[in-house]
């Protein structure tokens, strides 16, 4: 009988490591495919950070892009109100000159004025002593001209009517 008995366990024995064999490799498997599944999220994730990432990029370029639109804008702006205020300055300096020369003219325009009014009052002292010296002779303001019958007030001198 011993060596029955040793036969029997032998062949428990291998049953047994048969089993624990079955154990571990239904282990392995089962932590091969739990390993899978991670490793499956773990790159599903990767994949949907890097997708966030080319968007968050696309969207980083879309706004440098409006920020290079915005300055070039805002250049344009600038440059058109310096244009505008060197204009408003020239325009200014022009109505300064203007008015310059308006003061000039106007000056110019009251001497024009003394002038004639003095050569006006020294024109009636010599009709004044003209009518003194000859009371008679001479026109009188007071008298029209004399016109030939188809001129009118009005007509130029010379001219006849039809």
């Amino acid at each position: 009988m011993s060596t029955a008995l040793v036969i029997i366990l032998i062949l428990i024995a291998i049953a047994v490591i048969a089993l624990v064999a079955f154990a571990i490799m239904k282990r392995r498997e089962k932590r091969a495919a739990q390993a899978r599944v991670e490793a499956r999220a773990r790159r599903a994730e990767a994949d949907r950070q890097l997708g966030a990432s080319k968007e968050a990029q696309s969207v980083a370029g879309r706004h440098e892009a409006r920020e290079g639109e915005l300055r070039t804008q805002a250049q344009r702006e600038t440059d058109a109100a310096k244009e505008a205020k060197a204009e408003a300055e020239r325009r200014e300096a022009r109505a300064a000159e203007l008015a310059d020369a308006a003061k000039g003219e106007s000056a110019a325009a009251g001497e024009h004025r003394s002038a004639a009014e003095d050569q006006r009052a020294r024109a009636q002292e010599q009709a004044e002593r003209a009518r003194e010296v000859d009371p008679d002779g001479g026109t009188h303001d007071d008298e029209p001209e004399s016109r030939p019958r188809d001129e009118q007030p009005g007509d130029a001198p010379g001219s006849r009517r039809l």
